[in-house]
């Protein structure tokens, strides 16, 4: 299995916990700032800012064996002005809580103008997991872009983790379909 998948499994310890919406907190508790695109969602969108896959500059998505003619990517700045949430959750590395701030899911998948019943994260390394709309509803997933009030950078969980709540004694299977370092998104 990918390192993702297996540090994300080893993650245990409480369940994780709602902090609100988007807030102005969560939006002082966040100083991620940047203008290079660091999330494609592709797929069902009806809200493209990009067409297809550029063999000579999309030199990873082609790695990915991705292929899409439209889709809607993000720069850090265009994610962090969705509006944020905070969840919390212990780390495998420290035992300790931490603090995860971005935009929901949610309101990524609406600036993209994403139909479709199920999505597929993937991350740098390849991992990846599908979630359904209900599972989407159910897990009220964020796309955390920072912890601890520091912004996420590649090798750090970043710069885009996939996070959501888990039950208050979480399993492997619980960890299963976060994915840190997620770079495309694919609507189906």
């Amino acid at each position: 299995m990918p390192c993702s998948g297996v540090l994300l499994r080893a993650l245990t310890g409480a369940a994780l916990i709602l902090a609100g919406g988007a807030t102005a907190s969560a939006q002082e508790a966040c100083p991620a700032k940047g203008n290079a695109v660091v999330l494609t969602v592709a797929g069902a969108v009806s809200k493209p800012n990009r067409g297809a896959i550029d063999e000579a500059t999309d030199r990873f998505l082609v790695f990915s064996e991705r292929r899409f003619e439209k889709a809607r990517s993000f720069t850090t700045d265009e994610l962090a002005a969705l509006g944020m949430a905070t969840i919390r959750t212990p780390s495998a590395y420290d035992k300790q809580v931490h603090a995860l701030t971005g935009p929901t899911l949610a309101s990524v998948l609406d600036a993209a103008g994403a139909g479709g019943g199920t999505v597929k994260v993937q991350a740098v390394d390849r991992y990846e997991a599908e979630l359904t709309r209900e599972e989407m509803a159910k897990l009220n997933p964020i796309l955390a872009l920072c912890r601890n009030g520091k912004p996420l950078g590649l090798g750090d969980l970043g710069p885009v983790f996939l996070a959501y709540p888990t039950p208050e004694t979480p399993t492997d299977d619980d960890f299963a379909k976060m994915i840190w370092s997620a770079v495309f998104i694919e609507v189906r």
